[in-house]
C-alpha cells in the first residue's frame, strides 16, 4: 500500500511539474486565464499539502521510535490529520478577519471577489461616512414622520411597530446593529431627541430629533440631553 502511495506521488508530482507542451497542428482545449491561474493555485496548494503531509508523517514516526506510547501513522492517517488542521486554521483565520472588519468599520472595501483596504485619504473617508450616516438617519426620519402622519401625529411606541422598510432602522455599513429610539414621542412635542446613532461610530454620533433635525454630538452629551428630557 504504501509503494502504491509513493508511486501515486511521484506521477502526480511529475505531471505538476512538467512544463507544457504545444503540439501544433493539434486541437486543445484552453481555459481562461482566471480559470488557469486558479487550477495553477489549487494545485501548488495541493501538492505542498502532500508533501507537507509527507514531512510531517516522516517527523512523527521518527519521534515515535524514541517514544514507544506514540502511535505510528500512516499516510492516510497524517493526510487527513493535516486536512482537519487546515480546516482549523482556515477558520481562525476568518474569524480573526471579521474581528478586523469589526474593529475597523469602512476601512475595507470590495473590489471584485476580494476585499482591499481603501487607498481614500482618511479626511475623506471620514467626510463621505458622514454624508453617508447623515443621509442613513434622515432616510430614518423621513419614515418615522410617514408613520407619524397616518396616526394623528404620534411616532410609533417601539421599534417593533412596522413603518415600511424595516431596514431603516439599521445603521450604514453594519445592519446587525440598529438605531437607538425614545419611544411615546409625537410631532407636536418641542424638538426632542428621537433617535440616535449606537457607539459604533468613534464618539461624535449623529443624533435626530422630532422635528428633523441632526446633530453631532458626544456620548456625553447625548447623555445629558436624555437625563434632561427624562425629568422634564
Amino acid at each position: 500500500m504504501q509503494a502504491r502511495l509513493r508511486l501515486a506521488f511521484i506521477a502526480a508530482a511529475s505531471v505538476f511539474l512538467l512544463p507544457d507542451v504545444a503540439l501544433a497542428g493539434m486541437p486543445s482545449v484552453l481555459l481562461t486565464d482566471w480559470a488557469n491561474l486558479r487550477l495553477k493555485t489549487l494545485s501548488f496548494f495541493l501538492l505542498s499539502i502532500l508533501v507537507c503531509t509527507l514531512f510531517i508523517r516522516l517527523i512523527w514516526n521518527s519521534l515515535a521510535k524514541d517514544f514507544p506510547k506514540l502511535p505510528k501513522l500512516t499516510y492516510r492517517k497524517t493526510l487527513a490529520a493535516v486536512l482537519v488542521l487546515c480546516l482549523v486554521f482556515m477558520l481562525l483565520l476568518t474569524m480573526i478577519a471579521g474581528a478586523r472588519e469589526l474593529l475597523t468599520p469602512g476601512a475595507w472595501r470590495k473590489t471584485g471577489l476580494l476585499y482591499k483596504v481603501d487607498s481614500k485619504p482618511a479626511a475623506e473617508i471620514n467626510r463621505n461616512d458622514l454624508v453617508v450616516r447623515q443621509r442613513k438617519i434622515l432616510d430614518l426620519h423621513a419614515a418615522l414622520a410617514a408613520y407619524a402622519a397616518e396616526h394623528n401625529g404620534k411616532f410609533p411606541q417601539s421599534k417593533t411597530v412596522t413603518i415600511g422598510d424595516t431596514s431603516v432602522w439599521n445603521v450604514p455599513d453594519t445592519p446587525e446593529i440598529q438605531y437607538l429610539y425614545v419611544p411615546g414621542l409625537s410631532v407636536s412635542d418641542k424638538p426632542d431627541v428621537l433617535a440616535y446613532e449606537p457607539e459604533v461610530f468613534n464618539d461624535e454620533r449623529f443624533v435626530l430629533f422630532t422635528d428633523g433635525k441632526t446633530l453631532l454630538m458626544s456620548s456625553a452629551e447625548i447623555r445629558e440631553i436624555l437625563r434632561r428630557e427624562t425629568h422634564r
